[in-house]
């Protein structure tokens, strides 16, 4: 697509290398924006906040409650007719057009400023535009998510700061970005399964459908929590062990699912419902592989990625277990330090560097089954 090309840089902050997520909502269409909002929230925050009959263990936030209001710049971008009128939008938001747009990366900042101005004549952002338009006629469901998950951050984190959030598109050419005090969310990228533009990888190539498929509106949150983990997830440097990824990963995942305590495991991990239940069922054969191959302490960057990176499924386990096995795993090492050590409190948890601390104090066993 044409209108990729206007920008020539990847975000540090994008979702595509570390997780490859995005997100989107079904094709519905409602009579007025306050129908969309139930209508879009109902499968979409049932999943992600949960319900009266889902039995959520939460904090209590109100002391630390904030409210978030997301300002939407894909109208304003979209209206851009001249360098003039891109030159007047850089300047409106400084830190989008540096921190974003990437400004100082351009040899001219004039090449930026037309660039911008031409996106509303691309027929094929056009056509983004509208589809986006219609998908997300309003932003009301991801307001409450993020207003309930920077709650909780805070109430953990007193000194957290509430980053602005923006939306916007660009075409398929700058991915979501996220910093301590801006998260820009590009919803072009968030059009799910009937989107007319897909989005694709570093190299140009289209994502697999197992990445594709988690370009779903209530992945979002998530993911942008992820992100803003590693601020908080504390490592040692000098543990280059698989158990180390796996630990790191794990605090992370349960970061999400503590800053989001109703957010299902399917979203935070960007399994499947069948497979998070395979996983489960088979836990013990899964840590007896990594055991009886002694893979926890190994130091292979080709072996450790088998088992933490991005693959449809872990091939040296069965066609059946989940691709990155070993953060799951991870994960479950948490749950279990978590729940043999109460005393200690999740920034504590996060602290802690030692990987291998944290495993020998979890007692990690696989559930019976």
């Amino acid at each position: 697509m044409k209108g990729a090309l206007f920008f020539h840089h990847l975000q540090k902050g994008g979702f595509g290398l570390l997780f490859a997520l995005a997100l989107c909502i079904s094709a519905c269409q409602p009579k007025s924006e306050k129908d969309q909002t139930n209508a879009s929230s109902g499968n979409v925050l049932s999943n992600w906040l949960g319900s009266k009959e889902k039995d959520c263990p939460d904090i209590d936030v109100s002391k630390s409650r904030v409210e978030v209001k997301i300002q939407r710049l894909e109208d304003e971008l979209m209206g851009l007719k001249s360098r003039e009128d891109a030159q007047a939008f850089l300047a409106k938001y400084p830190s989008l057009a540096k921190n974003f747009f990437a400004v100082g990366q351009y040899p001219q900042r004039e090449i930026l400023e037309t660039n911008l101005s031409k996106l509303a004549q691309d027929t094929a952002i056009g056509s983004i535009y509208a589809q986006t338009k219609a998908t997300y006629t309003s932003v009301a469901e991801l307001e409450q998510q993020f207003s309930e998950a920077f709650s909780h951050i805070k109430h953990y984190y007193p000194a957290f700061k509430v980053p602005k959030v923006y939306t916007i598109i660009t075409g398929l050419a700058i991915e979501t970005f996220v910093s301590d005090s801006m998260i820009v969310l590009s919803l072009d990228y968030f059009l799910g399964e009937k989107a007319k533009y897909k989005p694709r990888d570093p190299s140009g190539m289209l994502f697999p459908d197992y990445i594709l498929r988690r370009y779903q509106r209530e992945y979002i949150v998530p993911a942008c929590l992820l992100y803003i983990s590693n601020k908080y997830n504390k490592v040692d440097m000098l543990e280059n062990t698989l158990l180390a990824e796996m630990v790191y990963y794990g605090k992370a995942y349960q970061f999400v699912k503590t800053m989001a305590p109703c957010t299902e495991d399917s979203l935070i991990i960007g399994y499947t419902e069948q497979q998070i239940q395979d996983a489960d069922a088979h836990e013990g054969m899964i840590w007896s592989f990594f055991i009886d191959r002694k893979l926890m302490y190994e130091t292979s960057h080709f072996i450790k990625t088998k088992y933490t990176g991005e693959r449809p499924y872990t091939a040296e386990i069965g066609p059946k277990c989940p691709g990155k096995i070993g953060t799951w795993l991870g994960w479950r090492i948490i749950q279990a330090y978590q729940a043999n050590n109460p005393a200690v409190t999740f920034p504590v948890l996060m602290d802690t560097k030692s990987a291998k601390t944290i495993f020998l104090d979890s007692k990690y066993k696989p559930k019976k089954k």
